[in-house]
Order: structure tokens, then sequence, then C-alpha cells
């Protein structure tokens, strides 16, 4: 009989973690193993008490018994309000305290860091939350702090990995398993540029830049269009994406307001379905990724960004500087600087054998971190966690394809 895994993790909604989820669950699917979910509805839980949380997450620890691994994805809000960390935090390790003490065999896949002051309605709530739950509201010695039941922290880099040592979490316990990269559609190959800027009512000849994902502050978007301002008539952004269906965002307030140029220069489409989102891709030029946020763990949308098979500028924050550094297929520029940004991106505009080199070190590094391997990864993870093989069909990671993941040479 196959490993029967319960996911828990937004499911079906527009979600980069439920996406991600999505794709693992399949993967794993293909290896032979039963995945179900525990679907957490934000909608709903952001009108939970605090003992409505408990009481969910402890029936979530029940239902886990009748599992061989427990896999959960961590973002603050998954476990509590999102307004305030601490309380999350309280909430989290309130259930692997339980998952501990039953020794359920559990894996936690971690997309947000512990690094950051919480936010709470009033200092007092402030101070007194952050008092009770430890620094950040993060204390995870008494659960991650040893290697002494069947647990295992999943992150994407090796700067979260670090990140979770010095937070406390037992170094045996982490593993690092790349973010998984999809196959991309045929339009991306078969849509030329020019068609898929006229299938899209384009300027005819311009320079498209293109910056994908949720409409957040933290992205840089303002930055791509201050950038903007400073290119030549000939140079479109299109913003492919909206605001977070659950978020309270005002970015593409301040983007309308910022752009007082031509319309037809910048394109903010809103949720677009995944075959339109391909043409705009087709139709890229440069795709643009200038993140502020220094902390960030991973990003689903720089994956559609290098396995578009088109060149990337990014930003220096430490997530794409490893990137980038292991693989090459970034150009970086600082973030929160758009005058280097618009400046980057004409150098790399004038400059066709770097972009080809981009592209290629991007398809390299798309092929090493296919879903297929992440996913076999992650497999790999449950069976050391159970210490027995889980289906015949798991098999282990190619050693040279894990180290090309890595970015190390092979043993």
């Amino acid at each position: 009989m196959s490993a029967r895994v319960l996911h828990y993790s937004t499911w079906g909604d527009r979600c980069g973690i439920g996406s991600y989820t999505a794709d693992l669950t399949r993967e794993l699917d293909a290896l032979g193993l039963r995945n179900d979910p525990v679907a957490v509805d934000r909608t709903t839980a952001a009108y939970l008490s605090p003992g409505e949380w408990r009481a969910k997450l402890a029936a979530v620890a029940g239902q886990a018994r009748q599992y061989d691994v427990l896999h959960l994805q961590h973002e603050f809000s998954f476990f509590g309000p999102a307004d305030c960390v601490p309380e999350g935090n309280r909430h989290f390790f309130g259930l692997l305290g339980q998952l501990k003490a039953a020794r359920t065999p559990t894996v936690v896949t971690f997309h947000t860091m512990p690094v950051f002051l919480p936010e709470c309605p009033s200092y007092r709530q402030r101070l007194t939350k952050l008092i009770r739950g430890g620094l950040f509201g993060w204390t995870p010695g008494r659960t991650l702090g040893r290697a002494d039941w069947p647990v295992r922290a999943v992150v994407h880099t090796r700067r979260s990995r670090l990140q979770l040592v010095r937070a406390g979490v037992h170094e045996d316990l982490i593993r690092v398993v790349p973010m998984g990269v999809g196959r991309r559609s045929r339009v991306l190959t078969d849509l030329s540029p020019a068609d898929a800027k006229a299938r899209l009512g384009l300027p005819a000849g311009c320079t498209l830049l293109s910056l994908f994902g949720f409409i957040a502050r933290y992205k840089g978007h303002l930055d791509a269009v201050a950038a903007l301002k400073l290119l030549p008539a000939n140079y479109v952004l299109a913003v492919v994406g909206g605001p977070h269906p659950e978020g309270q965002d005002r970015t593409l307030d301040k983007i309308l307001q910022m752009w007082d140029g031509d319309p037809a220069r910048l394109v903010v489409t809103g949720h677009v379905p995944p075959e339109t989102l391909d043409v705009y891709h087709a139709a890229t030029d440069v795709c643009l990724a200038p993140y502020i946020d220094s902390k960030l763990a991973s990003s689903a949308a720089i994956t559609w960004a290098v396995s578009s098979g088109k060149p990337v500028v990014a930003s220096t924050i430490p997530t794409f500087r490893e990137l980038a550094g292991r693989h090459g297929c970034l150009r970086l520029c600082n973030p929160r600087a758009p005058h280097e940004l618009a400046w980057t991106v004409q150098r790399l505009m004038a400059d066709a054998a770097g972009r080809r080199e981009l592209v290629a070190n991007a398809a390299a590094y798309c092929e090493a971190a296919s879903w297929p391997t992440a996913g076999r990864q992650v497999a790999a993870v449950y069976e050391e966690l159970l210490g027995r093989p889980l289906t015949a069909t798991v098999g282990k990671v190619p050693a040279g394809r894990l180290a090309a993941v890595l970015g190390e040479r092979p043993a």
C-alpha cells in the first residue's frame, strides 16, 4: 500500500503557495503516493477567534494520525490572523507541540522567514504578545531545536536554511529543496514576439518589459513604473496581474497615480488566465523582478520569469543574489534604484550575446530544478522520516542532478 500524505495548505484558489502545493502533489501522485488536502480557507480564517484557531489546528493534528506524513505549508496567515504574527506563531508552535507529543511524522515547508517585528493593533498588545510569544513570536527551540522526533523543515535556498538555524532550528532537521520549475506551454516557442504583441494589441516594434504576479509593494512595481518614465518612448511596461484577493495593498492605486505619460506605454492586466500569461511572456523582451523585500524566502513569479525563455533583470535581494550567483540566470541591479534599473535594461537590450547567455543559463537551471526532480526530493524527505521506501518508483535523485540544482559539483 502506498504512503498517505496529508497536506495543509491553501487549495484551489489564486495563491502562490496553493499553486506550489498543487504542483508538488501532482508529482507525488505520479510517484504513487496518496495525497489528501486540508484546505486553508483564508476568507473564513480571518474571522476565527484564538480558541477557534486552536480547535481547528487540533483537528488537523488528530486527522494527521490517520496518515503516514503530515506536510504543512508555512505562511503566517495559515495559522492565525494576518495582522498579528505572534498569535499565528503561538498557534503554529502549539500545533507542532501536539504533533511532537504524538510523534506524528511531519514536514514543514517554510515560505516565510521569522525576521521581522510583528504588527498588532496597539503598542500594549504588541509588547504583550512579543513577551509571551518570545522574540518576534518565534519560539522554535521547544519543537524544532532538537532532532528527537520525526520532523523536517524544507526550505528553497541555503540562505533560508541559515535563517532557520539562527532562529533556533536544529541543523539536522533542515533540507534544502529548490522550488520546482514547471514546463511551459509551447506558446512560448511557437508564437513570435511580434505576433504575440500584435495579438495583445501592443505597439508594433515596441520593447516590452513585463512584471508578473500579484501586485504588491514588496515586488518593486513602483520602481518599475519610475524606470519606465526614464526609458525611451518605444518601451512599454506590462504589469501582468492584479492585487491579491486577500490583501489590502494600495500599490495598484499608486501605480495609476504615478503614470502620467502615454497610456499605451503602461498596461495593467489584472488577473489573467494561464494562456494569456503565456502570450504576454511570448511578447516580452525583458522580464523584471525589482523586488525590494530582502526577507523574501522564495518567489513563484521568478520561476515563471526564468522559465519563459526571456532574459530577466532582478534586484539584488539575497534570494535573487543566490540564484544569480549559482546559476547565472539573472542580470541584477540594486532595489529602490529606478535610474539603475532603466540603465540596466537598456544595457541588456544592447547586448544580444548577454541576453542569449542569460536565457541559456536559465534553461539549464529550469531543467535541473524541474518539478519531477523537486517531487522526488520531497518524497525522499518522507522516506527519511519513515525509515522505509514509500513506493518502488520514488528512487533517488541522481547525484549530478541534485548537485546541479544546488549549484555544486557532483561528488
